[in-house]
């Protein structure tokens, strides 16, 4: 509590220093995400983030599995405009080519959130990073898979062998059936 306490401390002086907004409106009760959104849309902008929405949410926008690799820096725009716009992401070196592969998917996601079409293209730039909590959760195997357990649960040879032989013998009917049938 002691933390979360300090944290709106900081974020009331910061508004107060750059006047962002009046100290009347704290009166009121308001969620720590509504007092971020207003100290963090005025820096977004000018670094050309739409809202400083796309950072905050980017990994319900684009879901965990893409969250857990890439990340949004920047959004730009041509001059007067406020659509079709390049986002810039950075992803792990090693996720580029996947990224890469799902640009259509990642584009067509974010103009779904905004509601209009924001962005056009991506440009995608490789500097590694550390995936947040819940994308280190992702796809961790828990057991290891030991010979054992594989072995008993494939077919032994002998029975593998059998049906080979017997799809075989199946693709050689149909093949002369197939030529009886020419004849006729």
């Amino acid at each position: 509590m002691g933390d979360l306490l300090n944290l709106l401390r900081a974020t009331l002086f910061f508004c107060r220093i750059h006047g962002i907004f009046n100290l009347k409106e704290f009166t009121v009760m308001k969620s720590i995400k509504a007092v971020v959104n207003r100290v963090v849309n005025p820096i977004a902008k000018k670094r050309g983030i739409i809202h400083g929405k796309i950072i905050l949410e980017w990994e319900k926008i684009v879901g965990p599995q893409y969250a857990a690799f890439c990340a949004p820096l920047k959004i730009a725009f041509r001059q007067g405009y406020r659509t079709y716009g390049i986002l810039h992401i950075k992803v792990n070196p090693s996720h580029a080519l996947l990224l890469t592969h799902s640009k259509d998917l990642v584009i067509e996601k974010v103009n779904t959130f905004f509601g209009y079409p924001a962005v056009s293209a991506l440009k995608i730039m490789q500097i590694p990073f550390t995936p947040t909590k819940s994308a280190l959760s992702l796809n961790v195997i828990t057991t290891p898979i030991s010979r054992e357990i594989m072995t008993s649960e494939c077919a032994p040879q002998e029975r593998l062998d059998k049906a080979l032989d017997d799809l075989k013998s199946l693709i050689e009917k149909e093949e002369k059936a197939k030529k009886t049938e020419r004849l006729f």
